[in-house]
């Protein structure tokens, strides 16, 4: 494993984690759920790379290697993130690996935001597999738990505006975050959609615009991200399937919004026979 520093437009700087063996036949890049650090994946990059593949895994702005801590004076959003960050990345690895197929691989919040990037600036990939993401949309759970998942998306806002940023660290969900940022993912679940804040298009029109393959999985036991939440996010882009893993598909330790990434040979074939790289 390597490390690579990234400067995005805008200046923050963050790190890629480099995994690759001889000859690799494809590029993937691994984007993080919220408030996890790249290095949780290195079990599952280093599987992939086994696999005849390059991993590149990213920091999201604000975690881990990343230049920048979210504050009442560094603010940030899903546009801003999708429009400075993921271009920048992927340029690097476009270079990296030129001519080589280039899919994102995205958990949770960074499989929203790799979609939002496809929506936003497609040349040069070739697809991506989102796997324990969905939308937050409320209606995506079943009653009554989706009154709960309102209630606590909305619940974000008190603190976020009260200390100018989000305390996920001291409060034991997705760690220290943007207000904005967290403002997106509120107002996802109210509405559906993904009006982002100071956002450069209408995301929601470009994802409808997505010709790309894309596979989103959802997992049995994942509470996070269950099925009708990745069957809405699916919904969104025309050229995308969601494909639910279960008991009779996943042993029980891998069935779960973050343990899938601690059993890589379980998970892997699936997400490659999606994008036809078995």
């Amino acid at each position: 494993m390597q490390e690579i520093q990234i400067r995005a437009a805008d200046g923050h700087q963050f790190n890629l984690r480099i995994f690759a063996g001889t000859a690799p036949r494809a590029v993937f890049i691994i984007c993080p759920a919220m408030g996890v650090m790249a290095s949780y994946y290195d079990r599952f990059a280093e599987a992939l790379a086994q696999q005849g593949l390059a991993v590149a895994v990213t920091d999201l702005r604000g975690q881990g290697t990343s230049s920048l801590r979210a504050s009442r004076e560094v603010d940030w959003g899903y546009a801003t993130m999708v429009e400075q960050d993921w271009p920048a990345m992927t340029a690097q690895v476009q270079a990296q690996w030129s001519g080589l197929p280039l899919y994102f691989l995205g958990h949770s919040q960074g499989g929203q935001l790799s979609l939002l990037f496809l929506a936003h600036q497609p040349a040069g990939v070739s697809g991506a597999v989102i796997i324990a993401c969905g939308s937050t949309y409320f209606r995506g759970w079943p009653f009554p738990q989706s009154l709960k998942i309102l209630a606590q998306t909305q619940f974000v806002r008190v603190p976020a505006a009260t200390l100018g940023y989000f305390p996920g660290n001291k409060l034991g969900f997705g760690g220290r975050q943007a207000r904005s940022e967290m403002g997106d993912w509120a107002n996802a679940a109210v509405h559906g959609r993904y009006d982002l804040i100071c956002a450069g298009m209408d995301y929601e029109a470009g994802l409808k615009k997505v010709l790309l393959p894309v596979g989103v999985f959802s997992l049995e036991g994942d509470d996070f991200a269950p099925a009708g939440a990745a069957a809405f996010l699916a919904s969104k882009i025309p050229s995308a399937r969601h494909i639910h893993l279960g008991a009779a598909e996943l042993p029980v330790e891998a069935r779960d919004h973050f343990r899938w990434s601690r059993q890589p040979d379980a998970v892997i074939p699936y997400l490659l026979k999606a994008l036809d790289l078995s």
